[in-house]
């Protein structure tokens, strides 16, 4: 009958895509551009026996295991997170939990690029102040960058400590500023 028809050679390439896909499944590998991944092998084995109902409740479930591991991978490396369910969402258009996934995925990725962003300028005014005698253009370029960060999170507490920093630091050279016309004054 059916069966020794799905026997053999047809028998052994369903077994083979069905292995190719638990690889690929557990490797993370669910969709492409990923090589040999699990989306293609399901279908290879659905193409080899359309009536597989375990073939057809694993690509069912693919975009709930795609959207579980992405939340899992967003905790280390959101990049690789969104890059994962942009490629599934190709696949999987009408999924709203691989949409919702994105949307969030999306706006992770633009605060970790403002965090480092803020970081990055908060280290450039340390770097300033720590400077033996900064000049009058580097401490407005410090105070620019401070008064940029306080506009965008006025309670960051790494920020609000540079600002009394940055402070004195205008103060000291406004006081050896006006040190230097009192001497000369003396002096003519």
């Amino acid at each position: 009958g059916r069966e020794g028809q799905r026997g053999g050679r047809g028998g052994a390439g369903l077994e083979q895509t069905h292995g190719e896909g638990r690889k690929a499944m557990a490797e993370q590998r669910f969709v492409p551009p990923a090589a040999d991944d699990d989306c293609a092998a399901l279908g290879n084995g659905l193409s080899l026996d359309p009536g597989n109902a375990d073939a057809k409740l694993l690509l069912a479930e693919l975009p709930k295991r795609i959207v579980d591991a992405a939340t899992v991978r967003a905790q280390t490396d959101a990049a690789a997170a969104a890059a994962m369910v942009e490629a599934s969402r190709r696949v999987f258009a009408q999924n709203a939990a691989l949409d919702a996934l994105s949307t969030k995925l999306q706006s992770q990725l633009v605060a970790e690029k403002t965090a480092a962003q803020a970081q990055a300028a908060r280290e450039r005014v340390a770097k300033i102040l720590a400077l033996p005698a900064p000049s009058i253009e580097q401490l407005r370029s410090g105070a620019k960058e401070l008064c940029e960060l306080l506009a965008a999170n006025a309670g960051d507490k790494e920020t609000l400590a540079l600002r009394p920093r940055l402070v004195d630091a205008i103060g000291s050279d406004l006081a050896a500023a006006q040190v230097v016309p009192q001497f000369a004054l003396r002096a003519a």
